[in-house]
Order: C-alpha cells, then structure tokens, then sequence
C-alpha cells in the first residue's frame, strides 16, 4: 500500500508536467548511455530523473517512500527545500566531501588487506 507524501508543494500545471517527462526521459536516455559508456556518469543523471519524476508525479513520490533506502534519501532532499541556494552548494559541497573520504576510506582498506 502506498504511504502519503509528505509533499506540501502545489499541483504543477500541465505544461510543466509534460516538459518535466520530456527532461525526464532524456535524463534517462543518458543515464542508460552512461550505465554502458564509462565517460559519462549514468548513476548521476539517473538519480536526477527519478528526483524530478518524484517532484512531478506524487503517485511516484509515494512509490519512493515506500522504499525504506529511498525513502531516506528524498527526506534528505525534501529537507533541503528551505535552504538558500549559496546554503545548497555548501551543504552539496560537504556531502561531496564525505563521499570522497568514505571512498578513499574504502579504497585504503581494500589494498590493505
């Protein structure tokens, strides 16, 4: 059974609905590609098509709460909503900057073992 959403946001209109599908399925377009070809980074226009997919489609936003990992991460994203934009890039930064640690972490202690 699907969970209501949290989201306090408007009903969008129309247009923007059908322009937001339209980024949507060539984000994953590229994000397949990018799955396939090592240039280009597929996880992270993947992640972007399903962010705004959840923000168009409230059935879909639900469907993404209803999943325990998921729904962690788009509470982190809805949290984020009243943040200034200069607020986002520093919070953006410092993520950034613990995913790095984290990967180095890991990669440390793989060769060490």
């Amino acid at each position: 059974m699907l969970s209501a959403t949290k989201n306090t946001s408007k009903s969008i209109p129309m247009p923007w609905k059908i322009i937001g599908l339209v980024l949507v399925a060539g984000l994953l377009f590229i994000g397949l590609v990018g799955l396939i070809l090592p240039l280009i980074p597929g996880l992270i226009f993947l992640a972007i098509a399903v962010w705004l997919l959840a923000k168009i489609s409230t059935r879909f936003a639900a469907l993404l709460d209803d999943s325990p990992t998921l729904a962690k991460r788009m509470g982190f994203l809805r949290r984020t909503e009243g943040l200034s934009l200069t607020q986002r890039l520093r919070l953006s930064f410092w993520v950034m900057a613990k995913m790095v640690v984290r990967g180095v972490e890991s990669g440390v202690a793989y060769f060490r073992k």
